[in-house]
């Protein structure tokens, strides 16, 4: 128990205080060398000075406490400066501390990411279920969101991450349908 105790105190001081890692002649020594061993370990290892070749985000809240916001602005910055075409910082919850960023930073990776995922309608749930691929847009929005190409009648659902549903419409033939996503705002939160 002792062992556990000692690691626990050990790593809690240091992830509050890094500094407290090095002695005062090591980081001196550091702070005054640009090259010294390891800023050019950090600079090899640098993980934003690229261009990413798809979208991307980078979710924070600027109270966090143990990771600064101006890291994902600094990130988004520099990409940007060396070409990217679509790399947004966005904060999630400004002010939520570390731990508190953590669900809705996940919420948000998670949305962005289903944005990406295929999207099929099923037209039969018997035998051999026909897809039809839906086109969702815009993408944002304004609060109205039109799905285009429903291939024919049948309901239209939209369920939540939860498993609910939480709208229906009956669609009397094929077409586009639009959804006011007013009615909708607590389950998109």
């Amino acid at each position: 128990m002792q062992v556990r105790l000692v690691a626990k105190l050990i790593w809690h001081e240091l992830a509050c205080r890094p500094r407290r890692l090095f002695k005062d002649e090591y980081l001196q020594a550091v702070i005054s060398n640009l090259n010294h061993p390891l800023n050019v370990a950090l600079r090899d290892n640098n993980v934003y000075a690229w261009v990413p070749k798809a979208s991307m985000r980078l979710y924070y809240c600027a109270d966090d406490n143990q990771v600064p916001y101006q890291n994902s602005l600094l990130a988004r910055d520099t990409m940007q400066a060396r070409g990217a075409k679509n790399v947004r910082a966005q904060d999630v919850k400004s002010n939520a501390n570390h731990s508190q960023c953590v669900q809705p930073a996940v919420d948000s990776a998670l949305a962005f990411f289903l944005m990406y995922r295929y999207i099929g309608f099923a037209t039969n749930t018997r035998d051999n279920a026909v897809y039809w691929p839906l086109e969702l847009y815009p993408n944002p929005n304004d609060g109205t969101l039109w799905v285009y190409a429903l291939p024919g009648a049948g309901h239209f659902e939209v369920i939540g991450l939860d498993g609910r549903c939480y709208h229906t419409a009956l669609m009397k033939e094929p077409g586009d349908y639009m959804l006011d996503l007013s009615t909708l705002v607590s389950v998109l939160r």
